[in-house]
């Protein structure tokens, strides 16, 4: 999935946006939210904890656009 923040890349600010945008869009705790790799890149692998990979799919559908 492609995600675009307004953030700048800067103290992490970026990331932090990325977990607030998907805790508002999959309505689960930014504390659910974790990004495994890619802190400093423009490629991350996020873990989301509390619902599965189907429901993070329903839960985005028409979220946001390609």
């Amino acid at each position: 999935m492609r995600v675009k923040v307004t953030a700048a890349p800067v103290d992490g600010s970026a990331n932090q946006n990325l977990i607030q945008l998907l805790s508002k869009n999959l309505k689960v705790g930014k504390d659910s939210i974790r990004i495994m790799s890619g802190q400093k890149s423009r490629l991350k692998v996020v873990r989301i904890c509390g619902i599965n990979k189907d429901e993070v799919s329903r839960r985005l559908a028409g979220t946001f656009q390609p």
